[in-house]
């Protein structure tokens, strides 16, 4: 079981008119009553559905413990202990904290204001005191006296001590309880309040009772570290910055701002920012407050809108909101540029000589403005103005020379040139306290000062001031002399001479004397376009013999001494003239006062200068090159080269050395120039991958590779020759590309390049020369022949197939033995022999000889023969497929009977005619 406690004082201090609000902070709510049962009531149901009751044991006839008619839960002379409990409430997992809000009224308006004599223990028992316990409520001295209130979270503990919350005599106390609870590792708990009270005339309520659940790092948020604590909401949100977005002036919008806004307590993943800006989301590009506990929010707009910026923690009771109008004319309505490039490059003239080139972008509504370019390379190199087209990329191109200088600048400026007539620039140190640099960061201590101030900061007193005001005094706060620079004040519309006013005032001294010496002194002076330095208006001392103490008034011929009018401690206005023209104007004002009640004071400085054609500037920084030669440029084509006409050569091996870093190819002469027979004309960074395809026929060419000239080196240069020779074209042909062995010689027909020479594959018998086939020489086969044209380069090359085939050769015919003249025998009996074994040959027979392969005139269609009378019969075997054949005649004998029919056969060598 733990407590909430607070003390009499605690609560004596906590006299306030207005009830805090309840759930500051918005986490897990798991209790709320606001007592809206109806008047009377002792029990009721929380908004989360959790029950609670009362009881008053003591309470006689007309004493209350109830809800009362104004909606809170009141008690009134309950005559000891009465107590409100509620039933047990679920703790979320997780929750470290509970924190116990409650408003409590020791009056209990509405009707039911009594005397408020609540008394505490220690004023109970004759000043004695009682116990102060719960326990001894009603014994002691306690009882019919001490008043109080105790509250009790009981978490399933033993009992508490007692304490006293509230009570004192003679008080009419209200106010609101706030109180963290560790409740780490518990699931529910139980809250009691206790009430007591003696008397008609003392009353007590509480209201709005809120528990809340904080887990640990909804508490670190809410910076509850400890019991007792109550939430803080952390989250803060600054005062909003408005200024000119740089970057935006040189594009296209000149009215774009930045907002920037600080913020604090945050740093947790629970922040939420949303950032409005023209009725549109925007984005921050500052800090992050869900990493960040405390930075700078930044976010664009435009000048007009209206903007919020909301941060929420979902911790504190509402997010921190800050809405603002960004006022119009804020930002400068100038001209528009961007520099898009600068390039240096050495310029390859053998010398260090460097060329500069400039682009830039200009995109004023006046299409004719000046433009003023400056090229610093620890010098001026060159300063033009030209007239510029509006919104065309332009290029400015100056020649340097290189002096080792790393960096240098160039400074554009470009400014309308049309006029809208002048005005006045202002510096009054009141709304426009800008425009202006200090050599020393402002200072004082009322006495010893440097800066802007009125007349209720420093320890000076002059007639007729206005507002703030620039002043100095004994300046040894800043370094002697001191300086206030204003510069780029355009003056481009204006003639000679420009004019000059500016407020001044010195104080008398402590002892109403004047206190400036002989070396003390104020400076106006001026210069245009960064040229020499001219005086404006000189404050001096006046000389009155001993150099000390004297009074301060305008050097009117710049000799060192004041001999014009005196400078008072009345303000006074002082004018002057401003020689030449240009277009911008530095004014600087110099002050050197050491010495104790040595002063000046000056305001409103005002110079003509140019309403119209406003100006802008640009600049960047470019690396000047190292235009020197660190060693000589070499190339080396490689070649000669030999192609054939109608081909392409790829110089692979051509190559650039030295500080080459490029090379080109040329052509020099040949049957032609032109010069798209080159892949490429261009400066390339590797000469080896160029290639060239000849385009007029056989010849030499002589083609060119040179070097660029890097730095202050010469380029180098080497020609090649190309000799295209002549694609010579041959095709073969044998008429008769087949042939048996025992046939004619195959000749070919050559078409193209003749002369060439003829071989054959291995195993034909062929002349190189004629090409003429010896078939009867080669064995049976099929053979490639190839014709070569010639030696040269282009030569060509043609085949053709020829084909031997074999032929067969009959060796003997062995015919039957044919008994007598009407014996029928069968001619597929007579025995033929082929001495070549021929493959795919069919033997036919025939009564004359055949003269091909194919005749078929005079064949005998039946194999069965009956002879009466000798006779000769040829027998043919052929391979039609090829037409090679061999043709041997046999011849038959027949016997007369009387022989016994035994005929004599006669045998003949076989032949193929």
């Amino acid at each position: 079981m733990k407590k909430l406690q607070y003390s009499t004082l605690f609560i004596l201090a906590i006299v306030i008119t207005c009830i805090l609000p309840n759930n500051l902070f918005a986490q897990t709510i798991i209790f709320t009553e606001s007592f809206d049962e109806a008047a009377g009531s002792m029990m009721g149901t929380s908004t989360e559905g959790v029950n609670w009751s009362a009881t008053c044991p003591d309470c006689a006839a007309g004493d209350t413990y109830e809800v009362s008619p104004s909606g809170a839960f009141r008690g009134n002379d309950t005559n000891g202990p009465a107590t409100w409990c509620t039933d047990p409430i679920s703790i979320p997992a997780g929750t470290q904290y509970i924190v116990l809000e409650m408003d409590f009224d020791a009056t209990e308006g509405g009707g039911y204001a009594g005397s408020g004599n609540l008394e505490t223990a220690d004023e109970c028992n004759s000043g004695i005191g009682c116990a102060g316990t719960v326990a001894s409520a009603t014994t002691g001295g306690c009882d019919n006296c001490w008043d109080f209130v105790y509250f009790e979270v009981d978490e399933g503990g033993g009992n508490i001590t007692n304490e006293v919350l509230l009570g004192q005599s003679g008080t009419a106390d209200e106010g609101s309880i706030c109180q963290a609870i560790d409740v780490t590792g518990s699931t529910e708990f139980k809250l009691s309040l206790v009430l007591s009270m003696w008397a008609s005339a003392e009353f007590l309520s509480f209201d709005n009772i809120t528990v809340t659940a904080y887990d640990s790092g909804e508490a670190t948020a809410a910076n509850i570290t400890a019991e007792g604590a109550c939430p803080v909401c952390l989250l803060e949100l600054g005062t909003p910055t408005v200024s000119c977005n740089d970057s935006a002036f040189e594009g296209a919008n000149t009215d774009a701002v930045e907002i920037s806004i600080p913020f604090s307590g945050a740093g947790s993943s629970t922040e939420v920012l949303t950032l409005m800006a023209g009725g549109a989301a925007a984005t921050n590009t500052g800090d992050d407050p869900a990493t960040m506990a405390s930075g700078t929010i930044t976010f664009a707009a435009t000048e007009g809108d209206s903007y919020s910026i909301s941060l929420d923690n979902n911790i504190c009771s509402a997010p921190e909101v800050v809405n603002g109008t960004v006022e119009m004319d804020l930002c400068p309505a100038a001209c528009m540029m961007s520099i898009q490039q600068v390039t240096a490059v050495c310029s390859n003239d053998g010398t260090t000589n460097y060329d500069l080139c400039i682009d830039f972008t200009h995109s004023n509504p006046d299409a004719n403005a000046l433009v003023d370019i400056e090229v610093n390379d620890g010098s001026v190199i060159t300063s033009s103005s030209n007239v510029v087209t509006t919104g065309n990329i332009q290029q400015q191109k100056y020649t340097g020379i290189a002096d080792g200088d790393t960096t240098a600048d160039v400074d554009i400026t470009i400014r309308e040139s049309g006029g809208g007539g002048s005005g006045n620039f202002v510096i009054d140190f009141d709304g426009n306290d800008t425009g202006y640099t200090l050599s020393s960061p402002q200072s004082g201590n009322g006495v010893d000062y440097w800066g802007v101030f009125d007349d209720s900061g420093i320890t000076v007193s002059f007639t007729g001031s206005s507002g703030n005001y620039f002043a100095s005094q004994d300046d040894s706060a800043a370094p002697d002399p001191s300086t206030i620079t204003i510069a780029n004040i355009d003056i481009s519309c204006l003639s000679s001479p420009i004019s000059f006013s500016v407020d001044l005032a010195e104080d008398d001294a402590d002892d109403n004397g004047e206190d400036w010496d002989l070396a003390d002194f104020v400076h106006f002076d001026y210069s245009i376009d960064g040229g020499t330095t001219q005086n404006l208006l000189w404050i001096e001392s006046v000389p009155d013999g001993d150099a000390f103490n004297t009074v301060p008034a305008i050097d009117t011929d710049f000799d060192g001494d004041g001999d014009g009018t005196n400078i008072t401690d009345t303000w006074t206005t002082f004018t002057s003239n401003i020689t030449g023209t240009g277009n911008l104007l530095t004014l600087t004002i110099t002050v050197d006062l050491d010495s104790g009640d040595e002063d000046i004071a000056f305001d409103n400085i005002q110079i003509q200068s140019c309403t119209s054609g406003a100006s802008c500037s640009t600049s960047t920084t470019y690396t000047e090159p190292d235009c020197s030669c660190p060693e000589n440029p070499t190339v080396n084509p490689d070649g000669p080269y030999t192609i054939c006409d109608g081909t392409t050569i790829v110089f692979t091996d051509a190559a650039i050395g030295g500080a080459a870093t490029t090379g080109t190819w040329a052509i020099v002469s040949g049957p032609s120039t032109n010069a798209t027979q080159l892949s490429d004309t261009n400066p390339v960074a590797d000469p080896s991958t160029v290639s060239f395809t000849p385009d007029g026929g056989a010849g030499t060419y002589v083609l060119s590779l040179t070097s660029d000239a890097p730095l202050s080196c010469v380029a180098a240069t080497q020609n090649v020759n190309v000799v295209v020779e002549t694609q010579e074209t041959a095709t073969l042909t044998y008429m008769d590309d087949m042939e048996c062995m025992d046939g004619s010689d195959l000749s070919p027909t050559i078409t193209g390049t003749m002369g060439g020479t003829y071989a054959g594959s291995l195993g034909l018998v062929i002349d190189a020369i004629t090409g003429f086939v010896d078939v009867s020489a080669t064995q049976p086969g099929t053979y490639m022949v190839t014709y070569t044209s010639s030696t040269n380069t282009c030569r060509a090359t043609a085949t053709d197939e020829v084909t031997i085939h074999p032929v067969p050769e009959i060796a003997a015919i062995t015919a039957p033995t044919i008994a007598c003249p009407t014996q029928m025998f069968d001619l597929t009996t007579l025995t033929v022999t082929d001495n070549n074994n021929v493959a795919s040959t069919t033997t036919t027979y025939h009564t004359v000889m055949p003269t091909s392969a194919t005749d078929t005139a005079n064949e005998l269609t039946g194999a069965a023969l009956t002879l009466t009378a000798d006779a000769s019969i040829f027998v043919m075997v052929a391979n039609t497929a090829t037409g090679c054949f061999d043709v041997a005649s046999v011849t038959i004998d027949i016997p007369d009977c009387a022989a016994s029919c035994n005929p004599t056969i006669l045998t003949f060598p076989a032949n193929n005619e």
